[in-house]
């Protein structure tokens, strides 16, 4: 561990809470690498007793791919040592994109399906773990367990299923939730009345649209406070090349799973660019600018990227050239973290916005450097221990 790491390490000493808050989980695990980063973040957070996991619960994909997800999930919080924290499968929802005459788009459709079903090769693939089939019952269950206005509501994913809770029984959600925090966007504008507006382009948000709608609108009119977290801020406080060199170092198989996992990932999002794929947006210029330091002002830059755009590198050439990982879900997650939050960042009210809602963007990290050597503590931290956790005390439903 460097000196900034242990030096950022400290600093949590100063402000961890008299009790862990209860933190609730939705995610998405092994589309890309940040979400199972953000587990092993939160073993190293739960073992300092700055959050209390209560249950994780897993989207995107048919049921099959969100089992299959959700046991992964499983099997990870088990080699972390967090055997006891309840893990859920997610809603159905509906894949089929429209255009704006209300007609199914099928290659628009077929696209969608294709990408939500994206599942990265790993020997952390948990066949056999239990999960529960039904999600929704189990954190309306967990909920019901935690005293009133302390839960933390950390959504890593699409929202299909907060939408579900939301509709099925807002009033727990009212009763037990203090925060809510979304890795995901707002508009630029608020609308008529004043609230926030979830952001058309924030991938979280365009896996269900309707649904993103919805929560961020109904989460605002129960007055549940909500910090957005964008990709901006990820931007900002990007973390090194070497943070995933580290924890492949540690020997951990998570570790090594990781850092494998990440060339993948990079390796498929530059294809998948090439192939048009993505959203337009993520361009080779966007990938340059955001993952490389490749001054494309330069003459000798422009002439790498003109070269790699023309699809003449190899991927191992362009791999050599990435210098910097963006660590979007274990952001967030630092941005759910009573104490965390106030030590590293500072989100802001957007202009107009009547309601209790906050933005985290690039302008509002008080520290990069320290942001991105926690990260590198947290998880050097949860790699090198290899003790199991007792993390609950109270009785547990029975699996399946």
């Amino acid at each position: 561990m460097s000196e900034g790491q242990a030096e950022s390490i400290s600093l949590l000493n100063r402000v961890r809470p008299d009790r862990p808050k209860p933190l609730f989980l939705l995610t998405d695990p092994n589309k890309d690498p940040d979400d199972l980063c953000a587990l092993v973040l939160i073993r190293s957070l739960q073992e300092q007793r700055f959050v209390d996991l209560r249950c994780v619960l897993v989207t995107l994909g048919d049921l099959t791919m969100r089992t299959r997800r959700a046991r992964f999930a499983r099997s990870v919080l088990s080699a972390l040592g967090l055997q006891d924290i309840p893990v859920g499968v997610g809603i159905d929802y509906i894949v089929e994109v429209r255009d704006a005459h209300g007609n199914i788009d099928s290659a628009a459709t077929e696209k969608r399906r294709v990408e939500h079903q994206v599942f990265v090769e790993t020997s952390l693939d948990g066949p056999d773990a239990c999960v529960e089939i039904d999600g929704l019952s189990l954190i309306c269950r967990e909920l019901q367990r935690i005293d009133d206005h302390s839960a933390v509501l950390l959504i890593n994913a699409g929202m299909p299923d907060v939408a579900a809770l939301l509709k099925t029984d807002s009033a727990l959600v009212k009763q037990k939730c203090s925060k809510v925090v979304i890795m995901g966007g707002v508009e630029s504008e608020p609308d008529a009345r004043g609230f926030a507006v979830a952001d058309r382009r924030a991938y979280n948000n365009l896996m269900h649209q309707e649904s993103a709608d919805y929560t961020y609108a109904q989460l605002q009119e129960l007055r549940i406070p909500l910090v957005v977290v964008t990709k901006e801020a990820a931007y900002a406080a990007a973390a090194p090349r070497d943070f995933y060199d580290d924890i492949g170092d540690t020997g951990h198989p998570i570790g090594i799973s990781l850092k494998d996992q990440q060339m993948r990932a990079m390796q498929h999002l530059w294809e998948g660019i090439h192939a048009g794929r993505l959203p337009p947006a993520l361009t080779p210029k966007w990938f340059f600018t955001t993952f490389t330091d490749v001054d494309l002002e330069t003459s000798a830059g422009q002439a790498v990227f003109d070269t790699a755009g023309k699809n003449a590198l190899s991927f191992g050439e362009i791999w050599r050239l990435v210098t910097k990982f963006n660590l979007y879900d274990p952001l967030a997650l630092l941005a759910a973290t009573p104490g965390v939050d106030e030590l590293l960042f500072r989100p802001q009210v957007p202009e107009g916005v009547v309601t209790n809602v906050r933005v985290l963007g690039m302008n509002e990290i008080r520290d990069a450097v320290l942001v991105s050597n926690l990260f590198g503590a947290l998880a050097l931290e949860s790699l090198n221990s290899v003790l199991p956790l007792k993390t609950r005390t109270d009785d547990q439903t029975p699996q399946t």
